[in-house]
């Protein structure tokens, strides 16, 4: 969870760095591919961590003083502007590691995030301590009577602006203020926290199963605060680095050695024209697809091969929708063409409330307006007689060139072509010439539109994959409570209330 800009430097010197298990970029050393060598290589690495963790703590008061200053003189002028600031959040480190598709760009990915800030703040809002409202409260009434006084004062005999500390303590007082204040939620706010979990989930696209039945406990709330940290927190992170990196590397890195290069040496594979690549960045579904993760009957791999939490499967579905040109493996294609069925079957019963598409469109349709507008032109689709192969329902497809600007970072072409999830639902036909750009109703341009794309295929996958779970622990359940009834029924000389009493206790 703790990862700063110092320990992440550390991390690529040692793992691709001049100190790694690498050769060259994108060659492996021929021995870290030996089961053989793993030891040996596991303990040139050990001892390459160890090194380094020693300089880093030999070099940690310098570092440390240095580290200060850099932030003092990074943040001050941000504070003195906007005290807030530091009393705000932002996505840590470890999230944009954790949240980050296989082969994302960053530009990608920081459009998500941005996307899914507004949600998880409001979020992580509905969450207050009473006690710590009512300090917060207090001191803030407190310091902001101090500052408005030392101003008032100010006005009445202007030779008290005079002196530096009257200036430091107004100033002081105001960031203090100003921090204290964004503790305190709006009392006529009304939270719903499971919702804005779900329009999180629709940019983010990964979290653990029990974010999504437990949305409304703390316990969530917490392990949120790891990827979507105060901004403060991430700056004591930062002061404290130096101090922090060589405990890291010494005490706890340099152990796990011989389960990195383990790693390097199980999912590595060689592609021609590249080189030594992660085997996990091909988005193979047969060798590292999940079973609860709509890729049943597809993939072969086992616990240790599986990627989690639908890794594997929605890195695939994003690729392709960011590379709409790209020819997929053939059983990548498979997948995916086998997904957009079962989306397409789903929709044909989108009149159904429990139905995982109809919960998928709601969910999406609390994003914003204008997506409100094209989930309103599905469920009129679906009404109506589904298009063949070769033809197409036109829903005001428009030819009007739309100006899109930051077309150099932006998330796939700037131009409409068809392979969507949305188009082939809404049944639209795309030139697909560059520089053409088709419009809905909605006026979403071909960007917007990618993303509402992405989002409803990771909400209709996580609604099918808690399914799955629920389906599988009723069935768990099931088994359970039967081989007891039966062993229960062998035995008649046990008592009913013993009967009643475990199946309670269980």
């Amino acid at each position: 969870i703790y990862l700063s800009s110092g320990l992440e430097y550390n991390l690529e010197l040692l793992l691709f760095g001049s100190l790694s298990p690498f050769k060259g970029t994108g060659t492996l050393k021929e021995e870290c591919k030996k089961y053989t060598k793993r030891r040996e290589v596991a303990t040139e690495l050990s001892r390459n961590i160890l090194i380094c963790g020693v300089i880093n703590l030999v070099l940690a008061p310098a570092i440390l003083i240095w580290q200060f200053l850099y932030e003092y003189v990074t943040y001050s002028g941000i504070v003195r502007h906007e005290p807030g600031s530091l009393g705000m959040r932002k996505w840590s480190a470890y999230s944009k590691l954790y949240l980050r598709h296989f082969n994302e760009l960053d530009h990608e990915l920081n459009a998500r995030l941005s996307r899914a800030y507004k949600p998880a703040r409001e979020y992580m809002r509905c969450f207050s301590s009473p006690l710590l409202v009512i300090i917060a409260r207090g001191l803030a009434q407190i310091t902001g009577s101090v500052v408005v006084c030392l101003i008032i004062w100010g006005l009445v005999k202007e030779k008290i602006l005079l002196f530096n500390f009257v200036i430091m303590l107004i100033g002081f007082g105001t960031i203090l203020f100003m921090c204290l204040s964004s503790f305190v939620p709006d009392e006529n706010a009304v939270f719903l926290p499971n919702q804005l979990m779900q329009k999180m989930i629709a940019d983010v696209h990964y979290v653990p199963d029990h974010f999504k039945k437990l949305a409304h406990t703390s316990i969530v709330r917490d392990e949120l605060s790891h990827l979507f940290q105060y901004k403060f927190t991430y700056l004591l992170e930062e002061l404290f680095s130096p101090l922090i990196t060589p405990y890291i590397l010494i005490f706890h890195l340099r152990h796990r050695a011989l389960d990195i290069v383990d790693f390097f040496r199980s999912f590595t594979v060689d592609v021609a024209g590249v080189g030594d690549v992660c085997s996990f960045s091909l988005m193979d579904v047969t060798k590292h697809g999940n079973h609860n993760w709509l890729s049943q009957g597809h993939t072969k791999a086992d616990q240790y091969q599986q990627a989690e939490d639908g890794k594997t499967e929605l890195s695939l579905i994003h690729f392709t929708l960011m590379n709409p040109h790209w020819q997929p493996p053939p059983s990548s294609n498979m997948f995916i063409q086998d997904f957009k069925e079962q989306v397409n079957v789903a929709r044909e019963q989108c009149t159904n409330i429990g139905n995982p598409f109809y919960n998928s469109l709601n969910s999406l349709s609390s994003l914003g307006i204008q997506y409100a507008s094209l989930v309103n032109s599905l469920h009129q689709s679906a009404h109506q007689s589904h298009p063949g192969p070769n033809s197409f329902i036109n829903y005001g497809v428009s030819s009007e060139r739309i100006p899109i600007t930051g077309v150099t970072c932006a998330e796939g072409p700037p131009y409409l072509v068809e392979g969507g999830l949305l188009t082939g639902l809404c049944g639209i036909n795309v030139n697909g010439e560059v520089g053409e750009v088709c419009s809905l109703p909605n006026d979403l341009n071909p960007i917007q539109i990618r993303a509402a794309d992405m989002s409803l295929s990771a909400l209709y996958m996580h609604e099918v994959h808690n399914r799955q779970l629920q389906s599988c622990g009723a069935q768990g359940d099931r088994t359970q409570s039967t081989n007891q009834q039966e062993e229960n029924n062998g035995n008649e000389e046990s008592p009913l209330l013993e009967i009643i009493t475990s199946n309670y206790t269980q």
